[in-house]
């Protein structure tokens, strides 16, 4: 059984982990900022953590902005509770894959809550991993728990999810390998993320914090899949471009002048 680790960093701080050029420059810090928890979109202290100098780099070749020193998933999601509203655009891709396929494999991967509707659960095989849970049942699963199923699922997977999440994983070049090894053939990632110019254009850091590993430009979206043999299927700015909705796929797609 081939179990891929989700632990390991590029080490050196001047290389950017996206792009892999050497172009990372430290771009701002704040002094002292407690690490925070996320509670129906109100931000609490948590108990046991102090304040911490929250520091990030940035990539002059990709244009990403990185976070200099990450928290364990275990101090940022205790006591997490996820009430946020269902994405539509992910829907549709659920409702189109049945309408193809008489039974589909879904991943959720995230904290985001379920996108199933009670009508369609007989036809899917739905599996959610999640970081903010203690334990595991048939259905959710501790997010560090996705290696463990990659021969089981190899090719197999038909939809998987990173609703406000991407921006979250820390090694997310191991985590892209292991995403792509469970996709179909015809298969899609289903990404929605914050697009972070939207913020430093209007010098407006409320999104910046301890939660977010990655603030992606779509350059760097790009080349991080492609690097990992993923490529874009569809994209599309949302809420006056404070976000990005992407899909990826295993095949490399004509790509049209809209989407150029």
């Amino acid at each position: 059984m081939v179990i891929m680790s989700l632990s390991t960093l590029i080490k050196n701080q001047n290389i950017c982990e996206i792009c892999e050029k050497k172009q990372l420059n430290s771009f701002f810090q704040i002094p002292s900022l407690p690490t925070l928890t996320i509670n129906n979109f109100k931000y609490t202290k948590s108990s046991k953590s102090s304040n911490k100098k929250f520091k990030v780099r940035y990539c002059s070749h990709c244009k990403v902005v990185i976070l200099d020193k990450k928290i364990k998933f275990n101090k940022l999601y205790k006591n997490f509770i996820n009430k946020q509203p269902q994405n539509n655009f992910i829907k549709s891709e659920i409702k189109k894959k049945l309408n193809q396929l008489k039974k589909i494999n879904i991943f959720n991967i995230g904290k985001n809550t379920d996108f199933i509707e009670k009508k369609d659960i007989k036809n899917i095989n739905y599996l959610k991993f999640d970081p903010t849970i203690t334990k595991e049942d048939s259905i959710n699963k501790k997010f560090h728990s996705l290696p463990k199923l990659v021969n089981k699922y190899r090719n197999k997977v038909d939809l998987i999810i990173l609703d406000n999440f991407i921006s979250n994983i820390i090694d997310i070049n191991k985590t892209l390998l292991i995403l792509k090894s469970l996709l179909s053939k015809n298969g899609k990632i289903l990404i929605y993320t914050n697009y972070s110019f939207f913020n430093i254009l209007r010098n407006d850091i409320n999104c910046f914090y301890h939660e977010h590993v990655h603030y992606f430009s779509l350059k760097s979206l790009l080349i991080l899949f492609k690097k990992n043999g993923l490529y874009l299927g569809k994209f599309k700015f949302l809420e006056e471009g404070a976000f990005m909705y992407l899909i990826f796929e295993k095949r490399q797609n004509f790509i049209n002048k809209n989407l150029r």
